[in-house]
């Protein structure tokens, strides 16, 4: 796979794993409507280099997010999960 699939029709979606996979690529727009939904997404094991702000906005209620052999900097990793701390402090 090489492209984040178009989830809109998962209302219900609580975790996704897509991890070892080829995407490149996180789209701002991605999960609308279930992205408040999410508590687990593993996308560890692709091929991006960035995630952009839009994207982790959208996951309120994330508990995990696993970016582990991404082409994605340690410290931009670190800022991920830390920006997800602050949208759902309970984690």
């Amino acid at each position: 796979m090489t492209e984040f699939p178009d989830l809109s029709e998962l209302e219900e979606l609580r975790a996704l794993y897509l991890q070892n996979n080829a995407i490149s690529q996180l789209p701002s727009n991605v999960l609308i409507p279930t992205s408040n939904k999410v508590e687990r997404l593993d996308l560890s094991g692709n091929k991006f280099t960035i995630v952009p702000n839009e994207f982790l906005r959208r996951f309120t209620a994330m508990k995990s997010l696993n970016l582990c052999k991404c082409n994605i900097p340690r410290n931009a990793v670190e800022m991920c999960q830390n920006k997800l701390r602050e949208q759902n402090p309970a984690v």
